[in-house]
């Protein structure tokens, strides 16, 4: 059947909880790594570090405020 809430809180947090941290390590950490390092080859380039979390921050943007002037077109001026 359908697993639990708490099987999938869980599961969810200890996603949540290595992603956070390959992503801190990964940001972090990795540029003081040199480059011909073994571990550089686990990591995507650091432009991504930097480029998704923009990207998803100017995408929330830009949708809020999208929503905010269709609302705004849509209801009448309240005077």
């Amino acid at each position: 059947g359908m697993p639990s809430d708490k099987t999938t809180g869980t599961v969810l947090l200890v996603s949540l909880c290595a992603a956070f941290s390959y992503y801190t390590f990964w940001v972090l950490v990795m540029p003081f790594v040199d480059s011909d390092h073994i571990l550089q080859s686990y990591f995507p380039d650091r432009f991504f570090g930097l480029a998704g979390p923009f990207v998803f921050a100017w995408t929330v943007l830009m949708s809020t405020l999208a929503y905010i002037g269709f609302m705004m077109i849509r209801k009448p001026n309240p005077i």
